[in-house]
């Protein structure tokens, strides 16, 4: 592991007094999906001796939303404003510093906790079995606000997941609004990765379970959203995505010590990103997104050269020529 990129996590000078922190970084947020998230967080509030919120904005041209963020909550949460855009991971990792709890809560600032979330996960915060990292089952939300679909659920009961870094290394079975962590994991194993772009959550959730426990809770108790004006959408339109999952799951892979079995965790996560590239490159050719859905063929084929994924490749390559003759001959007169 390479630990020059890996920022240090320094404890909290003014200690820890709060069981939670719920830090929520944005940056030019749409104010009303920052409402929601902010309360989504205010309905389950257990008080000011228990729960830190602030909301961290990272240098947004119009400054912080001071103005929204007391509107809905008064002066119940605070509200940081950086002065030089520090990007994802330099954003997150502020966060992370400025915590005051015990456990940490980055909760972005387009998606929700459900009722009960914070509950149910004490359960795992208060574990003798001293997990790092708390988890819950979680839904997918389109813009408006739907559920699209329900992660897989990861066991049937709450409690510590076996066998939790092979499985996290195989597949991204974690979405940030679902997890908290214990300050003092972040304390051990470091910061995020400032040289990942889109999976520098799936790397630190490996890194964390190479040292420590994780806790799963079955419930659906958080939602992740969906929309084109996500980050994660700009990556995959850019061609990002793909480039940086390659790169994250030959970091991750390396955290299984079996060298048989990291070889397995990292075929299977390459395999299945194949198979999910091309899937988005249909989806994407058929909304018009020619060049990015080539960036999610090419991609595809980056991560698994086999008989199967240059199949399904080449079974694409018709609506690419058809695209690519409606684009060069553009819309026809009425």
């Amino acid at each position: 592991m390479n630990n020059s990129v890996i920022p240090a996590v320094a404890p909290h000078p003014n200690g820890t007094p709060f069981l939670w922190s719920v830090m929520i970084p944005c940056h030019n947020p749409r104010p009303d999906y920052l409402a929601e998230t902010l309360r989504s967080v205010l309905r389950q509030n257990p008080g000011p001796g228990l729960m830190q919120i602030m909301v961290v904005d990272d240098a947004s041209p119009n400054g912080p939303p001071t103005d929204l963020v007391k509107q809905v909550a008064g002066d119940r949460i605070s509200v940081r404003g950086l002065e030089k855009n520090l990007g994802m991971a330099g954003t997150w990792n502020y966060c992370i510093q400025c915590a005051q709890g015990r456990w940490v809560h980055i909760l972005h600032q387009d998606d929700i906790v459900k009722p009960g979330f914070y509950e149910a996960l004490k359960a795992g915060a208060t574990s003798p079995s001293a997990p790092g990292l708390l988890y819950c089952r979680h839904a997918f939300i389109d813009d408006q606000g739907l559920e699209i679909r329900l992660s897989n659920p990861d066991a049937d009961q709450a409690g510590c997941l076996p066998d939790a870094l092979p499985r996290l290394a195989s597949a991204l079975l974690i979405q940030t609004p679902s997890v908290v962590v214990r300050r003092i994991a972040y304390e051990g194993v470091g910061g995020f990765r400032p040289d990942l772009c889109m999976t520098l959550d799936w790397e630190m959730w490996c890194r964390i379970a190479r040292k420590f426990p994780l806790w799963y809770e079955p419930k659906v108790l958080a939602s992740y959203r969906v929309h084109s004006g996500g980050e994660t959408s700009r990556f995959v339109l850019a061609g990002k995505d793909v480039e940086d999952i390659r790169k994250c799951i030959g970091i991750i892979s390396s955290y299984v010590d079996d060298p048989r079995l990291s070889s397995q965790v990292k075929r299977r996560a390459l395999r299945r990103h194949a198979m999910f590239a091309l899937a988005r490159a249909e989806e994407l050719l058929r909304a018009g997104r020619r060049d990015a859905a080539w960036h999610q063929l090419t991609g595809a084929l980056q991560c698994e050269f086999s008989p199967k994924v240059i199949k399904d490749a080449l079974m694409l390559l018709p609506a690419f020529a058809m695209a690519a003759s409606h684009s060069a001959t553009g819309p026809k007169a009425a």
